[in-house]
């Protein structure tokens, strides 16, 4: 939610200057550090080294991939400007690493 808000922020903020771009390139900024953390978050708890799925940092970076994609998707998606596929790419990989997330967290615990 703290994500969310603070890119709703800056959309408000750089949406005066009739340029939608120049919004996706705050999140195209913030980008790296989330991608790397959540993959770091990923990669720990495929081996076991103590992130429960029950984490606040995990779910939290779940939620942070997920509010970058969509937004940024979107943005780039209904801007006028033509980019290359890879900028769209980035935002389409924070879905689909917020998808996994988010299964895991949700998914079905059994009770054996």
């Amino acid at each position: 939610m703290i994500i969310f808000a603070m890119a709703f922020f800056a959309y408000i903020r750089y949406s005066q200057t009739y340029h939608i771009i120049k919004f996706a390139v705050f999140l195209y900024f913030i980008w790296p550090y989330v991608t790397l953390l959540s993959a770091l978050l990923l990669v720990l708890r495929l081996v076991g080294a103590g992130i429960l799925r029950e984490s606040f940092l995990y779910i939290v970076s779940g939620t942070a991939n997920f509010c970058i994609g969509a937004i940024g998707s979107y943005l780039i998606t209904t801007s006028d400007t033509s980019l290359s596929w890879t900028f769209r790419a980035m935002f389409y990989a924070n879905l689909i690493i917020s998808i996994i997330i988010f299964c895991d967290v949700f998914r079905r615990r059994d009770d054996n």
